[in-house]
Parts: C-alpha cells; structure tokens; sequence
C-alpha cells in the first residue's frame, strides 16, 4: 500500500512527465510520437500496410510458445520520442516507484528516468545508431532506425533488402525477449549472458529475420533477407562486439547438444532448449540436452547444469565445460597391450606345474653317481645376479593420458578466465542492484 497521499499521484506522474528532454518535455514529446503515428493511419493509403505491420507482429507472437502478451507498440522518431516513450513506459509499469514519492521526489526521479533512456539509446553505439527494437514489460519500444525504414514502407515501399533485414533480425531479437523473461529493466546477476546470448543468437538464426519481414509485408526478398544476415552472423564479433562472447558461449553449448546453430531446421530444438522454461530453468535444460546426446549417465545432468551457471558465459570457462565433457565421454581405462595381469588359475610366474615340463626343456634319465662313467660335475660358480629387465615403452602414446593433458591445459585457461569472471559477476551484481534501487 502506498504511504505517500493517494492524490500525490497525479501530481507525482505530471512532474514526472514534466521532465526535460532536449528542448521539450517528456510529455510534449511522447505525445508528438504518437500524433505522428495516428496522423499516418487516418490517411486511407498508409492504413492496411501499418495493419499489417502491427497483425504480423501479433502473429508472429502467436507462434512462440511461452511468450508474454506485448499490448502496446510505441514509434519513435527522434531520440527526444524515444527517451520520451521509455519514459512513459518506465511509469506504467514500475509504480513502485511512485508509492512513497512526493511531487518533490517526482522531479528527481523523472531526471533519473530521463538520464538511463538517453544511455538505453546509445548503448550499442557507435556500432548501431539506437537500440533499433526494446521490449520493456508489456510494450515493444520502436526506435527511430526502424521506425523510419517502417516509415518508408507504409508511404512508398521504398525498402531495400537490406533495411528489411535490419528490421527483422531487430524485431527477432527482441520477441525472444519476451519469452523467458526477466523482471522489467533489470540484470540477472548470474544468468544475464544466458539471456542476452539466447535473444541475439535466436534472433539472428536462419530464416528468423525473414520470417518477420514476410511477416510484416514489407516488399523484400526472403532469400535476400537471409543471405544478408548470413553474412552478419558470420561477422558478429565485429557487429555487435558487446554480446558477441555470449553468442558464442550459447551457441558453444548447443552445438555439444548436437544442434546445429547454422541450419534454420534445427530452431525448434533450440527454442526448446533455450525457451522451454524460465530462465532459471534453462541451464538444466541445456545440462539434459548435453548428457543426452553425449551418452553420458543421467545422474550427471544436475553437475553440469550448475557447471554452465559457474562458467558465467566466458569463453576459457566454457571451453572449460566442454573438456570436461569430452573427458567424460572417454571408455574406463585398460591395460595396455602386451601385458597380462596373471589371472590367479595358473601358477605363479617362473614355477612350473607339477608333473609337467616347461616348454623347450629337455627330459633327461637319473644318473648314479657311484657309475664310473657318469660324467662328473664342474664346481658350480656363485650365480650372477640378474638385471632387472628395463621396462617396456609403449608402443603409442596412452590415450587416457593424452586426454587428461588436454583436459588440464583447457582447465588452467578456464582458471585464469575466473579471475575475469569474478570482476565481470560484481559488476553485473552492482549494474543489477543500480537498476533495482
């Protein structure tokens, strides 16, 4: 229950939209973002190409099992509108800031809000120019480079394959979003890279982007939309450096399960694994999926799911995991060839049975000693002592040896990666805790 006076809300959430933003204010500018937007739709000519922008999104949503319902769609045309929407949207659905806030409180908390969107809109720059699409609760936030491209469709169908690959490969990302979604502008402090790495990595699988495209009507090739990104995938450590690590370490993993993260036919076996549950969920996920295809005991599924929250998404831990795995697919150890164990039926090595000769001995008969001609023995010599025979080397290099060595070096490089990953876990810890405050 709110402690603050029920009629300090209104005036709570006018200071807020109140705020500055540029030259405007966040309710000036949100309110041109969506004149914008109405004015386009009352014009007969742009109607049934924004219907079916906003009726292939919905359908699009329809077919991704698990999704929460995205109600509202926000255009942005400008920064200020973006800022401006985020805002707006912040205020719906985080009224937990507002309950014990007085108007005066207000105008800090809209500076604030106003301060994390315009860092929200250049946080992947100078390698994209905005976030391009954000889902923030129930609304997906569209910035001001798809916008214009969806623009550009509705009044002319000016579009090239290339701006409708952005769109899509956008738009995919952020429904993967929605699925196994987090609370609302906020950080898992232990599975972030998991989420981050299965909403890029979905959202750039073949056939993602043109889906959407197809989709929404714009007039682009499929075939063309799909090589295009095909190339940015190729190339997305050099794209979108920033996630480019938990795109690897996701698709690392799936592809141990035996999914190929390259092939558009094997999407539903990763959405399965990735979206099949929430995402503190996943990781187990993942574990059945690797025991499974590896061959491995059942009972190890619950190790290695929490070895893949350990690994925290870094490349040396990961590689990490993956040894270990390859390790534990290895047959038992056995004796090398061409030593016997003596089997204990036998008897003991050097001793003879008894009534039997050993093998290449030679029988002679009793000789009398008192016979004249029994030839007489030689004073026995004091036995030599016998060297020890010098062990044998193998023939070829011990298989379990070789991969315990491997399995070492990819261990210590998974070790020095921890000391990054203790700084990289604090500081999702303290950017989480920010976000929350």
């Amino acid at each position: 229950m709110p402690t603050a006076p029920l009629f300090y809300q209104p005036l709570v959430i006018a200071r807020v939209q109140a705020a500055k933003v540029g030259d405007t204010t966040v309710y000036a500018a949100h309110e041109a973002q969506e004149k914008l937007l109405k004015d386009a739709y009352d014009n007969p000519k742009y109607q049934p190409k924004i219907d079916s922008i906003f009726g292939g999104l919905r359908r699009v949503q329809t077919q991704m099992p698990g999704i929460s319902e995205l109600k509202n769609i926000q255009f942005a045309f400008d920064e200020n509108g973006y800022v401006a929407n985020r805002v707006t949207t912040a205020t719906k659905i985080h009224p937990e800031l507002f309950e014990n806030a007085s108007p005066e409180d207000a105008v800090k908390i809209g500076a604030q809000l106003v301060e994390e969107a315009q860092k929200e809109f250049k946080e992947n720059a100078p390698d994209t120019p905005d976030p391009g699409v954000r889902v923030a609760g129930d609304t997906i936030e569209v910035a001001p480079s798809v916008a214009s491209v969806l623009k550009a469709h509705w009044e002319n169908d000016d579009v090239s394959a290339q701006q409708a690959a952005y769109v899509g490969v956008n738009f995919a990302r952020e429904l993967q979003r929605a699925v196994t979604p987090i609370p609302a502008d906020s950080t898992d402090p232990k599975l972030q890279w998991l989420e981050d790495g299965t909403n890029w990595a979905l959202g750039f699988w073949p056939g993602a982007a043109s889906k959407i495209t197809t989709a929404n009507g714009l007039k682009a090739d499929a075939k063309e939309v799909d090589r295009l990104v095909e190339g940015w995938r190729g190339n997305f450590s050099q794209i979108v450096p920033k996630y480019a690590t938990q795109v690897a370490s996701v698709s690392s993993l799936l592809g141990a399960a035996g999914i190929a993260v390259n092939d558009a036919t094997a999407y539903d076996a990763a959405y399965k694994v990735l979206q099949g549950t929430k995402l503190d969920g996943v990781p187990a996920g993942i574990a059945q999926a690797l025991v499974s295809h590896n061959e491995l005991p059942a009972d190890q599924t619950e190790y290695f799911g929490g070895r893949i929250v350990e690994t925290g998404g870094t490349a040396g831990n990961v590689k990490g995991l993956l040894a270990e795995i390859e390790l534990a697919k290895r047959p038992k150890p056995v004796d090398p060839p061409g030593e016997k164990k003596p089997d204990g039926d036998g008897p003991p090595p050097g001793k003879k049975p008894d009534g039997e000769s050993p093998p290449d001995s030679k029988t002679e008969p009793p000789v009398d000693p008192k016979d004249p001609k029994a030839p007489k023995e030689d004073p026995k010599k004091p036995d030599e002592p016998k060297k020890p025979d010098e062990p044998k080397k193998p023939d070829t290099e011990d298989p379990v040896v070789k991969a315990t060595e491997e399995t070492k070096a990819a261990l210590d490089e998974s070790t020095k990666a921890d000391q990054v990953l203790t700084e990289e876990r604090l500081k999702q810890i303290l950017d989480a805790m920010k976000q929350n405050g």
